[in-house]
Formats: structure tokens, C-alpha cells, sequence
């Protein structure tokens, strides 16, 4: 389990539904951010 599922499961039994879901975005976020930057590499690794 990752921090943030970890995270989101306790936010969500002391319910707390808006943290849980700031949480997902976060997680969500994080995880486009590491997509853009697979791109970016693997877009700097094609043209050298």
C-alpha cells in the first residue's frame, strides 16, 4: 500500500471525505507529473 493510499484510507475512517479526496488529487497529480516527465526523457533520449 502507498503512503498516499495509506493516507486516504485513514482520512477516510476518521471521515474525512474532503481530505481523502484532496489526497487522491494529490496521488493523481503526482502520478501525471511523473507521465510528463517519462515523456520529456524519453523525447530528449530520441533526438541525441
Amino acid at each position: 500500500m502507498s503512503s498516499y493510499e495509506t493516507a486516504v484510507a485513514l482520512a477516510e475512517r476518521l471521515g474525512e471525505p474532503a481530505l481523502a479526496a484532496r489526497l487522491r488529487r494529490c496521488r493523481d497529480e503526482e502520478a501525471a507529473s511523473d507521465h510528463r516527465l517519462a515523456a520529456i526523457l524519453t523525447e530528449c533520449a530520441e533526438a541525441a
